[in-house]
Parts: C-alpha cells; sequence; structure tokens
C-alpha cells in the first residue's frame, strides 16, 4: 500500500532552556506544527517540491556523499533504505561507497542512529558516518565545531571521489552552505583548483544536488 514517513523533530524542553519564544517558533515551524495537532485534525498539504534529491542509479559504482543538518536526514535514511535495506535492484547491484555527514546540537538530537549502526555493521566498507556535535565539539582555538570542519577533515577524499564522478546532495538548512562553500573553496585553492568553474562542472554533471531551507 501507500505509506507516508515524516521527519519530525522535537527538542526535550530541557535543550530549550534560556531560549526566546520567538526563537522557538522560527526554528521549529513544521515539526512543531506537527506536534501540535491531534488525532483527526484536517491538514492541507501542497507539493510535491523539489527536485535535486533525486538518487542517481544509472552507474551502479557511483559513489555518494550525504550532507545534512537537523530533520533534512530524512531524504537520505530513504536513500539509504533503497542501497542497503530493501531488495531493489540498485541495493544488489551497487559496488560504491557512501558517506554521510549529519550536522546535530548534540547527541540528543540524532535521528535514526540505529539504523545507521546496522548499515555500518552489515556494511562497513561501503559505508561510512560523520557527526558534527555543534554544541559538544569544540575545536583547539575555541571555536564550535560546524559541519563543515568535518567536511574539511575529508577534504581530500571528498574532492577526489567528485573528481571521479560521484554525487554529493546537501539537505536541511541552507545556512550550512556558507561554511561549506568557504571550506570548498580553501580547499581547492590547496590544490590548485579553481573552485567556481569546479563546482560549476558539477552541477552541469549532475552531481551536485541541493535541496533544503
Amino acid at each position: 500500500g501507500d505509506t507516508l514517513s515524516l521527519c519530525i523533530r522535537k527538542p526535550p524542553k530541557q535543550y530549550l532552556e534560556g531560549k526566546r519564544e520567538e526563537d522557538l517558533t522560527a526554528k521549529d515551524v513544521c515539526s512543531g506544527f506537527l506536534c501540535s495537532v491531534k488525532p483527526n485534525d484536517a491538514i492541507m498539504l501542497t507539493g510535491p517540491f523539489g527536485k535535486e534529491l533525486l538518487l542517481s542509479e544509472e552507474d551502479k559504482s557511483t559513489d555518494y556523499i550525504f550532507v545534512a543538518s537537523g530533520t533534512g536526514i530524512a531524504p537520505f535514511r530513504a536513500f539509504l533504505r533503497r542501497l542497503f535495506a530493501e531488495h531493489t535492484r540498485i541495493s544488489h547491484a551497487h559496488r560504491g561507497t557512501t558517506l554521510l555527514f549529519f550536522g546535530v546540537p548534540n547527541q540528543n538530537f540524532l535521528l535514526y542512529e540505529a539504523f545507521f549502526k546496522s548499515i555500518k555493521l552489515n556494511y562497513p566498507q561501503k559505508f561510512g558516518r560523520v557527526y558534527a556535535y555543534l554544541r559538544g565539539g569544540i575545536k583547539k582555538d575555541g571555536r564550535k565545531v560546524f559541519i563543515h570542519d568535518k567536511m574539511r577533515e575529508y577534504a581530500e577524499e571528498i574532492i577526489t571521489k567528485l573528481d571521479r564522478g560521484a554525487h554529493i546532495y546537501f539537505s536541511g538548512s541552507m545556512k550550512m552552505m556558507g561554511g561549506i562553500s568557504i571550506m570548498f573553496e580553501e580547499e581547492c585553492a590547496l590544490r590548485g583548483i579553481d573552485y567556481e568553474s569546479w563546482v560549476e562542472d558539477l552541477r552541469k554533471n549532475g552531481q551536485w544536488h541541493i535541496e533544503g531551507d
């Protein structure tokens, strides 16, 4: 039958202390609304929207890089199910690797962790996950650790894979793209690569996918 799966995140009260009510409203529009509805309430849905987050399955040797913040992890759970957990043509034939970067405030905000652990356990050579804890991780210079900081640690691997045809997907708050763009620009400069041309080529080749708010 038809199944609709939603990713809803409502932080426990202890993680919201000290925040203004207007800040909570601004940052928690969708999940907050869904948590407030009652059984049998009528909800108007529109869409679908977006066309960037479609898993490319043409080449069975394609490497994938998934970058998510918050509930932006939801589409990547679906991708990973298709690649590793369901009996699909791509799951039986796929020979590439998948690397997931997930940015959350701290470990209490992790979503689908049991599922990701099971994939890592069953496919240790084909799946890797890297978490950026925005409130728990502190760099040597005292600054917070953001998702682009964790990606920088894997810059050589990421850039090499993209140059070989990998697909990279971004989902979640688009505020993360500022730091990610700067990281890529700096890492490309270290390798003598023109960043703007490099990204434009990835877009033209259909390897660069962004969907978020």
